[in-house]
């Protein structure tokens, strides 16, 4: 398998797992005589912190995910880096140790840009804790 589609993997994974974590649903309490669920025994799903409106959420996805791709990237360069190294003259491989690095550089540059982009819409739509 190759490392991009390692790569690709790794990001499906992330998204699913990270998208579980927003599924909310509605819990019924059983009662112990049976009855009916009504409105007085059903129990609500708490809404986390930072997640109350549409600018917090942004702005706390934002703050969680920026130092994850940060250590993503900074892998990405080791690995380029070795892949260089270890090379030994092989001009394919000193190819795509190549690529890989210029792909971390533009992935750095590409996020810090997203950074800022998503820090001005926030302070724009009213996010608190910016």
């Amino acid at each position: 398998m190759s490392f991009k589609n390692r790569i690709i993997i790794v990001a499906l994974v992330i998204t699913i797992i990270s998208s579980l974590l927003f599924i909310t649903f509605d819990v019924i309490a059983v009662t112990p005589t049976s009855q009916p669920a009504t409105v007085a025994n059903k129990i609500e799903w708490p809404v986390t912190p930072g997640f109350e409106t549409v600018p917090a959420m942004i702005s706390t996805l934002s703050n969680l995910i920026f130092p994850i791709v940060g250590v993503l990237l900074f892998i990405m360069i080791i690995y380029g880096g070795i892949t260089k190294l270890t090379a030994a003259g092989d001009a394919e491989k000193e190819k795509q140790a190549m690529q890989i690095l210029k792909n971390a550089v533009i992935g750095t540059v590409i996020i810090v840009l997203s950074r800022i982009i998503v820090d001005t819409i926030s302070a724009l739509l009213g996010a608190p804790g910016l």
